[in-house]
């Protein structure tokens, strides 16, 4: 059975745009809830996106691409379309964005999003349209076997769950670089053994060389956040359990490596500008423990862990 088929359908929440903040783009909290898969859900599903963080992807996109054409990203298992929008407005890249869950992408009936040429998989439009984005509801195998575009510079994975192994049709579109966002199955083994099973899905053999990468925020670190601010559940660690790994063809790791090193943040997302008091005041539903912001004890906790959600660790 190929990896493909083993997709279960899942929501994603498409919040538009100006209307994204901490509280709701990984998920709200719900106090009733004790598991994340009973909350109501976000447009991103695994991870946090900084500027920085997309800023890093671009520089690694225009350091494999030719000149004279926008580079060409494949975002695969897209879910809402919130990460390939985000690169897509950068202006700088030309996205596919690929998702077995028309529900999720928002696609289905609508007219075909503008962007590059149709493969013949489901397009459509969705919250997150953009010219420089074009919106494919098709398995990854289905896209790589009907994909009539040209070359591929980079693909990007940030949802890989656990038994699913996308990594061959990854290889199969021939990218000069692939950026993955996943668990750091090293750090989560310390407690689950069973992690360690799942590092191999991400093996891409001696074809690509891994030229850096950073922790960053999961889903479960802006979450647990949350439930600190909403609920007073302190003190709170950010764990930057995620990994951000880059992979590049031999031939490109010295440019890749100078790119990532020389790479300037442009600006900040909506959600990175936040202060506690807003973060708190944006929950939906009725306020419960708001005042324990006013606690002593309160709030260095709650800084200090805003702090690292919102810090974008160097490339090593």
């Amino acid at each position: 059975m190929q990896s493909d088929q083993l997709w279960e359908p899942y929501r994603q929440n498409r919040i538009p745009y100006g209307q994204l903040s901490l509280a709701n783009i990984c998920g709200e909290w719900r106090p009733e809830e004790t598991r994340y898969i009973d909350l109501q859900p976000g447009p991103v599903l695994h991870w946090l996106p900084r500027r920085a963080d997309i800023e890093r992807f671009t520089c690694v996109a225009e350091a494999v691409s030719p000149s004279g054409r926008l580079p060409t990203v494949v975002d695969v298992g897209a879910g809402s379309g919130l990460l390939g929008y985000l690169l897509a407005s950068t202006g700088r890249l030309s996205v596919e964005a690929v998702e077995p869950d028309a529900h999720a992408l928002g696609v289905g009936a609508a007219p075909a999003t503008p962007g590059p040429a149709s493969t013949g998989v489901g397009v459509g439009l969705s919250a997150y349209a953009h010219p420089h984005l074009a919106l494919r509801a098709a398995t990854c195998a289905d896209f790589v076997r009907e994909r009539a575009g040209g070359p591929v510079d980079v693909v990007v994975c940030s949802w890989m769950p656990a038994r699913f192994d996308l990594a061959p049709e990854i290889l199969r579109l021939d990218p000069s670089a692939i950026i993955y966002v996943r668990r750091d199955f090293a750090y989560l083994a310390s407690e689950q053994p069973e992690h360690l099973e799942y590092h191999g899905r991400f093996a891409l053999g001696d074809g690509y060389r891994l030229v850096g990468s950073w922790r960053t925020p999961s889903e479960g670190d802006v979450l647990d956040f949350l439930n600190a601010c909403f609920e007073g559940a302190l003190p709170v660690a950010v764990l930057n359990d995620n990994l951000i790994e880059v992979h590049v063809k031999a031939s490109f790791a010295k440019a890749v490596l100078r790119s990532l090193t020389e790479c300037a943040t442009a600006g900040t997302y909506p959600w990175e500008l936040e202060t506690l008091e807003q973060i708190v005041h944006q929950r939906s539903g009725p306020p419960t423990l708001l005042n324990h912001l006013d606690h002593p004890a309160a709030s260095p906790y709650l800084d200090a862990a805003l702090a690292a959600l919102m810090t974008v660790q160097p490339v090593r």
